[in-house]
């Protein structure tokens, strides 16, 4: 298996230091973010300036494996999901530029404002073109496992309706916090279908909010999910998703990305 991380653990970072850790850290690969804010790749440059990043983490010995995509598909407005397919295609195109495989997308929160049935379709509808475009340039659009997307019975349900290019980023300890299922109990419903994997860790507060702590060292079971993909012969990413974006308390990616590594490397 494959070590990478997300660039949301390292929100001031420019491409070149990200390239220039990444590559002497002994990363295989990183997941970039892309969004309008600019950080750390806006999803309006050209398919050229794409080509251009993925040669630059290339030199350092590394590679953008996946773009991290904003898009998501839970809209009742088809204007809006029309817009987010629209985008979605776009960064696949860039993904493809940039050398990455994948491209992480939200199909987003039913809850009470749909059936499932229809979360489903509509959904659908707007997927189906990125699958059908991922396997012609070899992009695959992947669903985070989030939301109401916890549940396998949704996801293969929705990979149906697509009917083929769709697959699953599997972010075991949000589905785990969701669900309370376990690794491998979540592994058996997503089986053959996960593209790669989100890994973080915490620990759940007296007040019930989840603490992020250092991998390996929370309640979150990454042991578990390591070793059933390890049965099962998966050389996947694992990709730390070190939220310091969102949680700017967190230790700095200069102390967090290597423990990350050493601790991952104690499991592999």
């Amino acid at each position: 298996m494959k070590l990478a991380f997300s660039t949301l653990g390292c929100p001031d970072w420019t491409l070149e230091q990200i390239a220039e850790f990444a590559g002497a850290s002994g990363f295989d690969g990183v997941e970039l973010r892309t969004h309008d804010d600019g950080r750390h790749l806006s999803p309006k440059v050209s398919v050229r300036q794409a080509a251009k990043v993925g040669r630059l983490f290339a030199s350092r010995g590394t590679r953008v494996f996946s773009l991290s995509s904003y898009t998501r598909f839970d809209s009742s407005d088809p204007r809006e999901l029309a817009a987010n397919r629209d985008m979605l295609l776009k960064v696949m195109d860039l993904a493809k530029a940039a050398g990455a495989d994948f491209v992480r997308t939200f199909a987003g929160e039913f809850g009470n404002r749909k059936s499932r049935e229809q979360a489903v379709l509509d959904a659908a509808e707007y997927l189906a073109p990125c699958g059908a475009r991922g396997r012609e340039i070899g992009v695959t659009p992947g669903v985070e496992t989030h939301d109401d997307w916890c549940d396998p019975a949704n996801v293969r349900a929705l990979q149906e309706k697509v009917g083929g290019g769709l697959g699953m980023v599997w972010d075991f300890p949000n589905a785990f916090a969701l669900t309370g299922k376990g690794a491998r109990e979540q592994f058996r419903g997503l089986q053959g279908t996960i593209l790669y994997c989100h890994v973080k860790d915490w620990v759940k507060g007296p007040d019930g909010k989840h603490r992020y702590v250092p991998v390996g060292s929370g309640q979150v079971p990454v042991r578990e999910a390591v070793q059933v993909l390890k049965e099962n012969a998966l050389d996947l990413f694992l990709c730390f998703e070190h939220e310091k974006m969102w949680n700017p308390e967190l230790p700095e990616p200069e102390e967090a990305l290597p423990g990350y590594v050493a601790f991952m490397r104690t499991i592999l």
